[in-house]
């Protein structure tokens, strides 16, 4: 049977109601331990590493046959968690997110260990970890 909906009387504020899994509806259900692995924005951004740093290992793998990006994914990754990483703190708090920007970008622009790094997704997830 389901249960009657809280009458509201003018002036208050309702009180929460448990739904069928136990928890209060004002309850968020996630757990804060993840940060923001799996939010949209995590996802995406760990989506974007994964391709960038896969492409900069499969290049790595056929470099044999003169395929080489010249430095292409690096600027590339640069761009997309550099822009990225500005909207997401803006000037104010940009000290230690700079200094992991600056160490995966550093780690990039080495020729063999940045192609075989993976350290735009070891960038992206230490940030989401950091809030």
């Amino acid at each position: 049977m389901a249960a009657q909906p809280n009458k509201i009387q003018s002036g208050s504020t309702p009180t929460p109601t448990e739904n069928e899994g136990g928890t209060s509806a004002t309850q968020s259900t996630s757990d804060s331990s993840g940060g923001g692995l799996t939010t949209p924005e995590g996802i995406l951004m760990l989506m974007a590493a994964g391709i960038l740093d896969g492409l900069g290992v499969v290049l790595s793998l056929v470099s044999w046959l003169g395929i080489d990006d010249y430095g292409i994914l690096d600027i590339l990754g640069a761009v997309i968690f550099g822009t990225w990483l500005f909207f997401r703190n803006g000037f104010g708090s940009l000290g230690r997110s700079t200094m992991k920007f600056l160490t995966a970008f550093g780690i990039e622009l080495v020729p063999i260990l940045g192609s075989v790094s993976p350290s735009w997704i070891v960038f992206v997830w230490k940030e989401l970890k950091s809030k």
